[in-house]
């Protein structure tokens, strides 16, 4: 199965020279390196600075409604700052976990141990 085409704008300078600039729709950015590759005819990219940088397609679609109807273009954070859970009992160290997936014998609050498999 086939993945879905992104859209990448590409950037290639060399010192303070612009080498190449474009957008394109490739289905990796792998394949967007190769395309900037045969764009600044080298082999490879050594000395050259570069950006790709993928521009999701729902996002542009937001963007471009926007403007089209008049409205102010969305921003700001999309993902919030993570919520904790408190405890219930003051004195209690760490929140009660509903779901030990990886362990089957679950540690309490008397025996809990940090390890890697507890993560």
């Amino acid at each position: 199965m086939d993945s879905p085409l992104r859209y990448f704008h590409i950037i290639c300078t060399d010192g303070t020279k612009v080498r190449y600039e474009g957008r394109f729709q490739c289905r990796t950015r792998m394949e967007a390196y190769k395309l900037l590759r045969t764009k600044v005819e080298r082999k490879n990219l050594h000395g050259l600075k570069y950006t790709i940088t993928e521009i999701p397609i729902e996002i542009l679609r937001e963007i471009v409604d926007a403007i089209i109807n008049n409205k102010t273009l969305p921003q700001g954070d999309i993902i919030k700052r993570p919520v904790y859970i408190m405890p219930k009992d003051t004195k209690q160290k760490y929140a009660a976990v509903s779901d030990w997936r990886r362990d089957p014998k679950k540690p309490t609050i008397g025996n809990v141990k940090r390890r890697l498999g507890d993560l």
